[in-house]
């Protein structure tokens, strides 16, 4: 039985005790270890394949009671030294034998005695002070100076270290002991004692620790931030390399040397106490990588001595000299050998075993690090399963770190070839979580670098067809970092499972010619990416999560295609630039236009001649193809899309002109081909009227073909008047906007921009014209034209000024009157033509847009020009309020449109258009919404939140106690939260979020009043990343409004407190037993709190306000018998501590005569000890803190006349006070894995303040401690 201390997950929590007494909650250390059952020999770990990579089995005591384990190592490690190894006798044998039968020695260790002008109290201050010059005083022998800084001098120092080993071994190894222990940070030193008696190694590092002030800053030299230590990681991990190198011909295998080192770390690598464990520990992995050198160095010379000794052998069949010296050499090798292996299994066990489920995630980290290092340099020890499956059960691992570590590991030893046949059976067993991983890891870093490991997999055949079809979709998803590290596995799968197949099975169909035969290879790799697309454009990941189509294109025009087919289009966009830089001939348009412009029809025809069936596309991969074909030209143009933080896309802004000419030549002479070709279908249509977008059109005129420069205006106005899709109208216009803009056309081209523009105008005048319009009812094909005619005026509109024009026309058929027809289509309520009406919607604000455009430039605008626009203005402000308010039953989505126009108009005309600087007359665009607009467009907002929330919650996949349970793991919260905000429906995402955008924008910008926020707020952290970041910069701009209108700190503060309670409540209508989102919003409400703009007293109400709601609701909810929302209701303490900075000792005096008299007259009392009102209890012990702390500071403050504190330092320092807690010197038990943020005070809240822990204070306590000595109290505070 091999015990180990570290249970499996989850891990214990801690409690901590009387300042560095740890105590573990579920597991104790020492002889209450939990027991790891293995096979005792290597045949019964290989007796089996399963056997080999199975999970542990632990077994836990009952426990007795609750036993302190102060400082304590584990009892169970079994130390080397307690069993003599077989045929090795250690040095001094005699007088080690003798010491451990001598009684216990007196002073097993002493303090570091210091020489001349250091200090003795430098031992005291040690921990207090990271002074590198401190540091250095407490190494009393060179090398420990070497260590720290001289790292040059290692060598010398290790040399002279040995010469004095050999002289003196016990004093050597006091030194060198010695030096470990203040490699930790402790003052405290061992004496030859120490050394001559092994058994007592536990209690002497229980007593060393003792020498640590559990007060001080437990900073200790690995771990310290001070630059002084920059290098003392390496200099410490470089000076035991060099130790184990230089003595690998004499003092490795002396048997005392290794074996007193062995059981000192061995046993300070499982002692509780942080220094001594992290510093032994990656001493001991680093000594065994050392080892692990040496190891293969003697089995390299072993290997040669035996060839040598086989070959000699050979010769003569008697026995000569050179023969009995390689025999003797070889034996000698083999026990050294042997001699360093049990070495290995010595620190493997003791301390491999146990660190690497330490609860520390750095510690489990370096030994994955390490075990990888140890199989790769010395593989004929640990390339067993024996070894390999501690990798694979850390791909399981909590800490995102950690398992990046142990893919790391196994992606090293995946690149050795010589490796890969041990590594099989390993593949085998581990290959279903490394596939999970690469579909589901919550952590980019990790799932990147499982994906890179994945390509070594299936680089060596170890995946199957049905693995990588799995795998091909992540090249769609949403994460650039993962399309990017799936596309090299993308690239060898084709090219090695399909391209070069189809090569080879088909040199029938290729040329003769070498260069058209290379060509044609390449339209087979063209066809197979086409192929691929095709196939899994439209399968999800088993990760659920695609491109975000809104994400994906940030321009907001351009969301108006349908949700399938935007979605469609940024898949294939995000695709082609994950494999842009791994697929070559992606990057050769020339050859993708070529292989376009064949005719890969089946049948034949009087024109072309159709492409062998090795190349011909289907229609579908064809259309795939020209859109790969238009992404490649933008590729080459403008370069790959960069990623800032969070994923968000960073515009393109430079542009390769050479690569833009060089197109644009291209495309002068083959355009005609495939306008000819492709513009009848509305899908290829909508990519092709994109390319003279990417062109120089200056070509036209270099090349002298102003010709077909007017033929292209021509099928480009062809193409607009006869397709109605919305994706192709949009995409011409955004052409025709390019062509306008060109300066080198002639007044002929021109010309025919015009009367493009005119014929527009014209069909959409000649649909609207009807006099009953408003009320006829309309045919199928009647709707259809009208809705297309207004559609191409719409999509114009965005991009061309069509304003002068519209004006042009009779005062009977002005776009008012023409527009005004339809849109009072929409009492008809026929959700059929909800498109039209938000068609008219729109055009109407693009003509109010270019018009205020027009008149901006206008310098001196005349009076009647303004009052002109004013009147346009108001007449489609009415409009749109009209079909906001006036009819409550009319479709969603025209509602939805008129509150976005409203909202565009109300901030066109509240910004910068409206300064007097402008002109004269420009005052009087400013326009305010009256306060009763503001309340209704509000509840229109609120409804749509209603709805949404409504929409979502079918979405969830677990209830909302599960979603919020502290126990549940990070990864699956992860890919909860997936499911969970509407990403089903895009398109439906990015309408409520613009609603949502533009009512916080009008808000920011005091178009409406700030107190309309209350309907925003409350649903922080329910709605998704983008709503969230929304509301942040809502939350961002109050603290900005609060620096400079102090004012408005009372309004802030009573928008808080109801946010917060409509929060609140609803975890209370869904009966959760916890209020995540309520607290994460009370945090992020706390950060403006800080900044100095709030007066006490507004605080202070803050706080009677919460109170009276508390005991209020609490009385309500008893008068109704709902004792579970009663209780709950005292869990709104919880979110009042985040608000508690800066009260005074006379606050919270009122605060607590507050909360006593609040509760009388509700008839409530509090119940000493139930668990319901610990968070009350919580509440009144902080208040009782910031009283005293301030009592204390007020004290200094008199004493100190001189130099009289303000009342903001005094609040500063008052919280320095509260906040100066020590870090717990004794934190193994501490959880592995670090809460969520939202989930942090949920876990402080319930656990660290737990019935008791806190001494249930009442009022009169608190009151009657005025007479406590202030920095008494003060200082009782910084000890907790």
């Amino acid at each position: 039985m091999v015990t180990v201390e570290i249970p499996l997950r989850p891990l214990p929590k801690v409690d901590v005790v009387d300042g560095d007494e740890v105590v573990a909650t579920s597991v104790r250390r020492s002889t209450r270890a939990r027991t790891l059952r293995q096979p005792q020999t290597t045949q019964e770990l290989d007796s089996s394949e399963e056997s080999s990579f199975s999970e542990p089995e632990f077994v836990t005591p009952k426990r007795k009671g609750r036993s302190k384990a102060v400082g304590s190592v584990g009892a169970a490690v079994k130390t080397p030294s307690s069993t003599p190894r077989r045929g090795r006798k250690p040095k001094n044998a005699a007088t080690v034998a003798e010491s451990r039968r001598r009684p216990q020695a007196p002073h097993r260790y002493k303090e570091q005695q210091h020489s001349g002008s250091v200090d003795s109290t430098l031992y005291g201050n040690f921990l207090q002070c990271s002074n590198a010059v401190l540091f250095r005083s407490l190494f009393t022998t060179t090398f420990s100076d070497a260590v720290l800084v001289h790292g040059s001098a290692l060598t010398t120092t290790v040399s002279d270290w040995i010469e004095s080993y050999q002289a003196d071994n016990l004093e050597a190894l006091v030194q060198l002991i010695n030096f470990l222990i203040k490699a930790c940070g402790c003052p405290g030193a061992i004496t030859r004692d120490a050394i001559e008696n092994n058994d007592e190694i536990v209690d002497l590092l229980h007593d060393l620790q003792n020498d640590f002030d559990p007060n001080a800053n437990t900073e200790y030299p690995l771990v310290s931030k001070n630059k002084q230590f920059k290098k003392f990681r390496k200099n410490l991990i470089e000076f035991f390399d060099r130790l184990v190198q230089q003595g690998k011909h004499s003092i490795l295998y002396d048997g005392m040397f290794m074996e007193t080192l062995e059981s000192w770390i061995i046993a300070m690598s499982s002692s509780l106490f942080r220094p001594f464990r992290h510093t032994a520990a990656i001493v001991a992995l680093n000594i065994v990588t050392s080892l692990c050198n040496v190891c293969q160095n003697i089995q390299d010379e072993l290997n040669t001595a035996n060839r040598q000794l086989a070959t000699e052998q050979k010769k003569r069949r008697t026995k000569n000299d050179r023969e009995s010296q390689l025999s003797s050499k070889a034996d000698e090798l083999h026990n050294k050998k042997i001699t360093l292996e049990s070495y290995l299994t010595d620190f493997f066990d003791g301390v491999f075993v146990h660190r690497y489920r330490d609860v520390d995630p750095i510690l489990r980290t370096e030994c994955v690090k390490e075990l990888g290092n140890w199989i790769s340099r010395y593989p004929d020890h640990f390339m067993d399963g024996t070894y390999l499956r501690y990798i694979g059960w850390v791909l399981s691992d909590k800490s995102a770190s950690t398992r990046l570590e142990a893919v790391k590991a196994m992606t090293k030893l995946y690149g050795f070839e010589s490796l890969i046949g041990g590594l099989r059976n390993f593949t085998e067993r581990f290959k279903p979580r490394i596939l999970e991983m690469s579909l589901r890891e919550s952590d980019a870093s990790v799932r990147t670098a499982t994906i890179a490991l994945i390509t070594h997999l299936s680089k060596h055949g170890m995946l199957e067809d049905e693995d990588r079809d799995a795998l091909f979709p992540l090249v769609f998803q949403n994460e650039p970092k993962v399309r990017r590290a799936v596309a090299p596995f993308i690239n060898q799968s084709l090219y090695d499972d399909v391209i070069n197949d189809i090569i080879a099975e088909s040199q029938s169909s290729f040329s003769s010619d070498p260069e058209t035969k290379e060509t044609q290879e390449q339209w087979v790799a063209l066809k197979t990416i086409a192929n691929f697309l095709t196939k899994f454009k439209d399968v999800v990941s088993s990760e659920g999560a695609t491109v975000d189509p809104t994400e994906e294109d940030s321009n907001p025009d351009r969301v108006i295609m349908d949700g399938k087919a935007l979605e469609h289009q940024s898949r294939i966009i995000a695709a082609v630039e994950a494999l842009w830089d791994e697929m070559e001939i992606l990057r050769n348009w020339k050859c993708m236009e070529e292989y376009l412009s064949q005719d890969h029809s089946s049948s034949n025809t009087a024109n072309s001649t159709p492409i062998d069936s090795v190349f011909r596309l289907s229609e579908e991969e064809e259309s795939i193809l020209l859109e790969v074909f238009v992404e490649s030209l933008k590729l080459s143009i403008t370069g790959k899309t960069k990623f800032g933080r969070f994923g968000r896309e960073i515009k393109k802004v430079e542009i390769d002109t050479e690569a833009r000419d060089a197109i644009s030549r291209h495309l002068v002479n083959s355009l005609p081909t495939l306008f000819a070709k492709f513009s009848p279908d509305a899908n290829r249509a909508a990519q092709v009227v994109m390319l003279p977008q990417l062109m120089n059109l200056d070509m036209y005129n270099e090349l002298r073909m102003s010709k077909a420069y007017e033929a292209l205006i021509d099928e480009l106005t062809k193409i607009f008047l006869k397709h109605t899709d919305p994706t192709v109208l949009f995409r011409t216009s955004e052409t025709f906007k390019h062509l306008n803009g060109f300066e080198g056309y002639s007044s002929d081209q021109a010309l025919k921009l015009k009367e493009m523009e005119e014929s527009v105008i014209s069909l959409a005048r000649e649909e609207c014209s009807r006099p009953d319009l408003a009320s006829a009812e309309l045919s199928d094909d009647e709707l259809h034209v009208l809705s297309a005619s207004l559609r191409r005026l719409e999509q114009l509109i965005r991009f061309m000024d069509l304003s002068q024009p519209l004006e042009e026309m009779k005062e009977e058929n002005s776009i008012y009157e023409l527009l005004g027809r339809v849109l009072e289509r929409s009492s008809l309520l026929n959700e059929a033509e909800d498109p039209i009406i938000n068609t008219c919607l729109e055009t109407l604000y693009r003509f109010i847009l270019w018009k205020c455009f027009s008149v901006s430039k206008e310098k001196n605008a005349s009076e009647q020009v303004i009052d002109d626009l004013i009147k346009k203005r108001d007449w489609v402000v009415g409009r749109c309020t009209k079909l906001i308010l006036g009819d409550r039953n009319a479709n969603r989505s025209v509602r939805r449109m008129a509150f976005l126009t409203l909202a565009n108009l109300l901030w066109l005309f509240t910004g910068d258009i409206t300064h007097p600087s402008n002109g004269e007359h420009f005052a009087k665009l400013a326009f305010r919404c009256p306060e009763d607009i503001q309340e209704q467009l509000a509840r229109f907002v609120e409804i749509e939140i209603e709805n949404w929330e409504e929409k979502i919650s079918h979405e969830q996949n677990n209830d909302e106690s599960n979603e919020e349970s502290e126990n549940e793991d990070e990864e699956s919260d992860h890919h909860m939260k997936r499911y969970k905000f509407g990403d089903s429906d895009p398109v439906g995402k990015h309408c409520f979020m613009e609603v949502i955008g533009n009512f916080v924008r009008m808000l920011m910008l005091n178009i409406f009043n700030i107190k309309h926020a209350n309907i925003i707020l409350p649903h922080y952290n329910r709605f998704g990343p983008v709503y969230d970041e929304v509301v942040k910069a809502l939350i961002e701009d109050t603290m900005r409004v609060l620096l400079v209108r102090t004012s408005m700190t009372s309004t802030i503060l009573g928008l808080y407190l109801e946010s917060l309670q409509k929060s609140f409540e609803v975890h209370l209508r869904n009966n959760s037993a916890k209020f995540p989102r309520t607290m994460s919003l009370a945090r992020l409400y706390s950060n403006t709190t800080k900044i100095g703009g709030f007066y006490i007293r507004d605080m202070l109400e803050f706080h009677k306000n919460s109170i009276i709601y508390i005991f209020s609701k609490m009385a309500g909810y008893q008068r109704i018998g709902n004792q579970t929302n009663r209780n709950a209701m005292l869990q709104f303490f919880k979110v009042m501590k985040y608000f508690s900075d800066g009260l005074r000792a006379k606050d919270v005096s009122m605060l607590l005569k507050h909360l006593e008299d609040t509760m009388e007259e509700n008839f409530l009392a509090v119940r000493e000890g139930a668990k319901e009102w610990e968070p009350y209890f919580a509440y009144v012990k902080q208040l009782d803190k910031k009283s005293i702390v301030n009592r204390f500071e007020a004290v200094v403050v008199e004493k100190t006349p001189k130099a009289p504190r303000s009342a903001e330092n005094e609040q500063e320092n008052g919280d320095e006070a509260t906040q100066e807690e020590p870090d717990n010197a004794m934190d193994v038990d501490q959880e592995a894995s670090t809460p969520a943020p939202e989930e942090a005070d949920a876990q402080s809240d319930d656990n660290g303040e737990n019935a008791d822990d806190i001494e249930p204070r009442g009022v009169k306590r608190i009151l009657d401690d005025e007479d406590d000595n202030s920095s008494d109290e003060a200082k009782r505070l910084r000890v907790e």
